[in-house]
């Protein structure tokens, strides 16, 4: 029998809903200060020398079959004195955020917080063609370090989206499925 991604069969998707990424993988990988190895979740700062295209080469995405690319990492302040998030790129370009959502528990409470992004780099053929779901816990949930999971896509939307080269894009989880009258 063939294998797929990871060696699982042909066919599986790693597609898990936004309260299983928040109240499963992120709580458990927090809470334990240290790498799960997961074989969908890789480890990897999104924030460093790596631009999104290269990332998604890298961690196999031009081989996956309608999937995203899902990372855990932890966020740096800009500064000593500064608390926001660094979400510029060192190899160029910045995340930019475009709208957030809490996400809620089984119970209904929120848990968590989901935060959009687009990655702009203006003069880039990659401009506004990747896109970032960030994960992140509420404070009341668990401290220390603040350990993000994030969803890395393709903005099919875009221009240069559709330009890149592809055999297996991914979906773009933000489009609302058309209104039937």
């Amino acid at each position: 029998m063939e294998e797929g991604y990871y060696g699982m069969p042909l066919g599986f998707r790693f597609h898990p809903t936004d309260q299983e990424l928040v109240s499963s993988y992120l709580r458990d990988r927090a809470l334990s200060g240290k790498p799960l190895g997961k074989p969908f979740i890789q480890e990897f700062n999104l924030f460093g020398q790596t631009p999104p295209w290269v990332v998604w080469e890298q961690f196999g995405g031009n081989s996956l079959l309608d999937q995203d690319l899902f990372f855990f990492y932890e966020l740096r302040s800009r500064s000593d004195s500064d608390s926001r998030s660094k979400r510029q790129i060192e190899a160029g370009g910045t995340w930019s955020e475009t709208s957030s959502d809490k996400v809620l528990g089984l119970d209904g409470i929120p848990i968590g917080d989901k935060g959009h992004f687009r990655y702009n780099n203006k003069g880039s053929n990659n401009n506004g063609g990747w896109l970032l779901e960030e994960y992140s816990l509420l404070p009341n949930v668990v401290a220390g370090p603040k350990v993000v999971l994030s969803r890395l896509k393709r903005n099919l939307r875009s221009r240069c989206g559709s330009k890149m080269n592809s055999s297996s894009p991914t979906h773009d989880f933000n489009e609302k499925p058309p209104i039937k009258r």
